[in-house]
C-alpha cells in the first residue's frame, strides 16, 4: 500500500521513489484517471472549441469535447525505444554546425519539398531559441509521429536524398538542444508535437513520449484553430499538463508560433533549453549568437 506521503509528493508531480514500482506508462494512466474524476461535473461539453488568436478572444489549448470512459483514455504517442536513445544518437554528430546542417538537408530534400528555409536565434522568456522553418508540404499527424520515431523513413533512395535511416532529425535536434517543439502545417490541419528530453527524465520514463496536439484549421476573418486529436478529453488535458510545463510555450504563444508558419503547409522546428558549453564558460551557449 502506497503511503499518504508518497502519494502526496504523487499528487505534487514530484518523481516517485524507487520503492513505488510504476512505469512512466503507469503514471500517465493514474494521472489521467485523477483528472477524468476531476471533470465528471463537465458532462454537458460536448462541442469542440474553436481557437483564433485575436486579443478578443484569446484561444485555449484545452479543447471541450465529449467525456469517454476513463477504460478508453489511451497512452500517448509514443516511440518504442528508451530516451537514452536520444542521447547517444546525439554523438553521432561531433559538431554543432554538423547537427544544424541535419535539419537544413532534411528541409530540402524531395520529399519535403521546400523552397526556403530559414534558420533564427532569439532570446525567449529569458532564454535563447533557436528556430528552422520551412515552406515545404508539411506533415500530416501520422507522418509527424514516424518522424519522431527512430528507423522510420519513407525516404526514396535516391541520389542527393538524406535522412533514409529515420535518425536524422532526433540526432540533430538533440545535438542542439534538450527539447525541441516540432509545428506543421499541410492539407487544412496544423499538429504540434514536443520532443523533450527534459521531460522524459523528469519522468523516468522508459519510452519516447511524445505529447501531440492536431488542429483543424478553419479560415475566415483570421485562422481559427479547432481541437481534434486527441479527442478524448482526459488525454488532452495530460498533454496540456506536460506541455505547458516542460515547454516555454502557453495556448496563445503556441497559436502564434503556428501562425508563424505562413500559408497552408510548412514546418517550424523550435529548439529550447539549447546546449551550453562544456569548458569553463559553461555558461556560454555552445553556438555564439
Amino acid at each position: 500500500m502506497v503511503s499518504k506521503e508518497t502519494a502526496a509528493h504523487d499528487k505534487d508531480d514530484e518523481r516517485v521513489p524507487e520503492q513505488v514500482k510504476m512505469t512512466a506508462k503507469q503514471r500517465l494512466k493514474l494521472q489521467l484517471h485523477r483528472e477524468q474524476q476531476q471533470k465528471d461535473n463537465n458532462k454537458n461539453n460536448t462541442q469542440p472549441r474553436s481557437v483564433n488568436t485575436s486579443e478578443e478572444n484569446k484561444p485555449t489549448i484545452s479543447p471541450v469535447v465529449s467525456n469517454v470512459s476513463k477504460e478508453l483514455a489511451r497512452v500517448m504517442e509514443h516511440s518504442k525505444s528508451h530516451p537514452r536513445m536520444l542521447k547517444s544518437n546525439a554523438t553521432s554528430h561531433v559538431w554543432a554546425l554538423g547537427a544544424l546542417a541535419e535539419l537544413l538537408d532534411n528541409a530540402q530534400d524531395r520529399e519535403c519539398g521546400a523552397g526556403k528555409v530559414e534558420v533564427d536565434a532569439y532570446v525567449y522568456d529569458g532564454k535563447y531559441v533557436m528556430t528552422v522553418q520551412d515552406d515545404g508540404r508539411g506533415m500530416t499527424r501520422s507522418g509527424l509521429n514516424n518522424m519522431l520515431s527512430f528507423g522510420f523513413s519513407d525516404k526514396e533512395h535516391v541520389s542527393g536524398n538524406v535522412g533514409r535511416f529515420g535518425i536524422g532529425f532526433k540526432s540533430g535536434s538533440m545535438r542542439l538542444a534538450d527539447d525541441a517543439l516540432i509545428l506543421t502545417k499541410r492539407d487544412g490541419y496544423a499538429h504540434a508535437a514536443l520532443l523533450s528530453q527534459t521531460f522524459l527524465d523528469s519522468v523516468a520514463a522508459d519510452d519516447i513520449l511524445i505529447p501531440m496536439f492536431s488542429f483543424t484549421l478553419l479560415e475566415g476573418d483570421g485562422v481559427k484553430y479547432v481541437p481534434f486529436e486527441p479527442s478524448d478529453q482526459s488525454e488532452w488535458t495530460s498533454n496540456t499538463v506536460i506541455f505547458e510545463k516542460y515547454s516555454p510555450f502557453n495556448a496563445t504563444t503556441l497559436m502564434k508560433e503556428f501562425d508563424k508558419i505562413q500559408g497552408s503547409h510548412g514546418t517550424r522546428i523550435i529548439l529550447f533549453n539549447l546546449r551550453k558549453r562544456e569548458n569553463e564558460e559553461s555558461h556560454l551557449y555552445e553556438l555564439d549568437f
